[in-house]
């Protein structure tokens, strides 16, 4: 399943989409770069068999997944780091937004 992402920075806003697996890999890839910093956990939810359903995994992922990225965009190491701008494509769509004008 792939789990959509608002981003919004000034007037620049779009949505782009990653699979948990992507976003879990992002999360060690900040550990490993602040180690310093304490950074949220990505709450991990295990495969199929803890749940009644596909769409109870899904539900629960999405909760984990709006909660780590709200803890981590308050982090300001975190957001001004590259692996992240990286994930989000913000460097992408800043030049893009800036070749536009």
């Amino acid at each position: 399943s792939f789990y959509t992402l608002s981003v919004q920075r000034g007037a620049l806003s779009y949505t782009i989409a990653r699979r948990y697996k992507e976003i879990a890999t992002l999360s060690k890839q900040l550990k490993q770069r602040l180690p310093r910093v304490k950074l949220p956990e990505l709450q991990h939810s295990g495969g199929v068999l803890p749940y009644k359903s596909e769409a109870e995994l899904v539900a629960k992922r999405r909760e984990a997944i709006s909660s780590f990225f709200s803890e981590l965009l308050a982090i300001a190491a975190a957001v001004e780091c590259q692996e992240l701008s990286s994930f989000l494509e913000l460097d992408q769509r800043l030049a893009a937004q800036e070749s536009a004008r």
